[in-house]
């Protein structure tokens, strides 16, 4: 909770309200629906976050493409980090959608 003096500022500063209540509604719902209720998918998204945080840039100028182990096309950044979370299935390894099948 914000101290009285803050609220006073806000108050004057912020003669109407920013938001209607229609408007912090809809923003609540969509917080709302967009949580992650499940712990395991919680865990895999916070693992997921975590490894594109950790994707370093060499160079300013040079940005890294991650490429599929079998035929080299490049994927996207999803596509990396979906193979690097699921370990058991790729073993570490990056692979293509179309390459991703004879995994399953």
């Amino acid at each position: 909770m914000l101290p009285e003096m803050k609220l006073s500022v806000l108050k004057l500063q912020h003669q109407s309200p920013i938001f209607s209540d229609d408007d912090i509604l809809y923003m609540y719902n969509v917080l709302e629906g967009s949580n992650i209720s499940d712990q395991d998918i919680r865990k895999k998204h916070v693992e997921m976050l975590k490894t594109k945080a950790s994707i370093k840039v060499t160079n300013e100028s040079q940005i890294k493409v991650a490429t599929c182990m079998n035929c080299g096309r490049a994927v996207s950044g999803k596509v990396e980090v979906f193979c690097l979370l699921n370990k058991e299935r790729f073993k570490g390894s990056i692979y293509c959608y179309e390459h991703q099948k004879p995994h399953i």
